[in-house]
């Protein structure tokens, strides 16, 4: 299978106004909103070690990639799902194609608590943003910190924001799987398509759903596993991936939390980003652009019902995913340019972006 490359956003096609919801979306709405509190996520601790992982003890490039298609189609297999409070509503789907809206928004919701939500993290990132602002008054002026990296050296916050971003990517692409594995109708998909859907979009469902790491208010982004926070104009020294990529980061991100989106908003909008039937490499686009397109009209029931006064709210979520897409660009951009001037670890997200030389 061929890793993808850049590319570009197709026109979407026009689509007539869905049904609103009915009744039962609206009850599903509001218990999914009173549970999601009880939903229990374990936390990833970044150690700062790297571990070698079997695939690094392959001698080529190929065997590397057939081990991972067999890892995938194991784990498609065999791995339980995680336990969730969340009683799943009383509808039996036999045939995928008859999904309702109702039934996709509440799965695609309850697989996104279930795998990234993570109360914990952003608690510590608010402790993190009142102590930035405490410090920066008492200085009355901009705080500038120095940063260890794990052998004790002075680095720069690009440079330690850089191992922070590759350990957040490692889990946020193992969580993707698993998200993608819940959502209605994907498993009927072809695997090799599965997995070209995974690859091409895991980075923009990490965007999306770790857009609350960025601070309006201070500029600055929360690092989960390093627990620090580091402004904009910190980040630009010494990051690998240069200025522009956060440039383009914080834009991005900026905007998405300014849309103030509820859990099922971000979840449906995270499901369309990756359910996208323009990615390269897919055999069978039709079933691709079917499973989006019930996605489309869930999203935007779910916007018109939980934003009733911002009008312009869901075209501006659609026309958002081409500032995803160029972000992505310039990801696999700098990777591109850096597999071969840095040594990367062979774990998940060297893999997935083909930076095993």
């Amino acid at each position: 299978m061929n890793s993808p490359s850049p590319y570009h956003m197709t026109h979407s096609q026009p689509m007539t106004s869905p049904p609103l919801f009915n009744t039962r979306t609206n009850m599903l709405k509001q218990n999914t909103t009173d549970i999601s509190r009880s939903d229990k996520i374990d936390q990833k601790q970044d150690t700062g070690c790297v571990r070698q992982s079997p695939v690094a003890e392959l001698d080529s490039h190929d065997d590397r990639r057939k081990f991972l298609k067999v890892s995938y189609e194991n784990s498609m297999k065999t791995q339980k799902p995680r336990e969730t409070a969340i009683v799943s509503p009383t509808v039996k789907v036999e045939d995928e194609s008859q999904l309702s809206v109702a039934f996709l928004t509440y799965k695609v919701h309850q697989s996104f608590q279930t795998n990234f939500r993570s109360r914990a993290d952003i608690d510590a990132m608010q402790e993190k943003v009142i102590e930035f602002k405490q410090r920066s008054m008492l200085a009355k002026q901009d705080v500038q910190l120095l940063f260890q990296d794990e052998l004790g050296r002075i680095c720069s916050a690009g440079e330690v924001c850089w191992h922070g971003f590759q350990s957040l990517l490692n889990t946020t692409i193992q969580d993707t799987v698993t998200f993608a594995k819940k959502i209605p109708g994907f498993s009927r998909l072809e695997q090799e398509d599965q997995i070209s859907l995974i690859k091409g979009g895991c980075f923009e469902v990490a965007c999306i759903v770790h857009s609350v790491f960025i601070d309006t208010e201070t500029d600055a982004m929360f690092v989960p596993g390093k627990n620090f926070l580091v402004t904009r104009k910190d980040m630009k020294v010494g990051f690998p991936l240069g200025e522009h990529f956060v440039e383009l980061l914080f834009n991005l991100c900026v905007r998405l939390n300014a849309y103030n989106l509820e859990d099922t908003e971000k979840a449906l909008f995270s499901a369309l980003v990756l359910i996208s039937p323009d990615r390269q490499g897919l055999k069978k686009r039709d079933n691709v652009s079917k499973l989006q397109e019930l996605l489309i009209q869930s999203l935007q029931n779910q916007v018109t019902t939980c934003h009733p006064d911002y009008a312009g709210l869901f075209p501006r979520l659609l026309m958002s995913i081409s500032s995803l897409r160029e972000l992505g660009v310039e990801h696999r951009r700098k990777l591109e340019s850096l597999k071969h001037k840095m040594k990367f670890a062979h774990d998940l997200y060297a893999e997935t972006f083909d930076l095993i030389t």
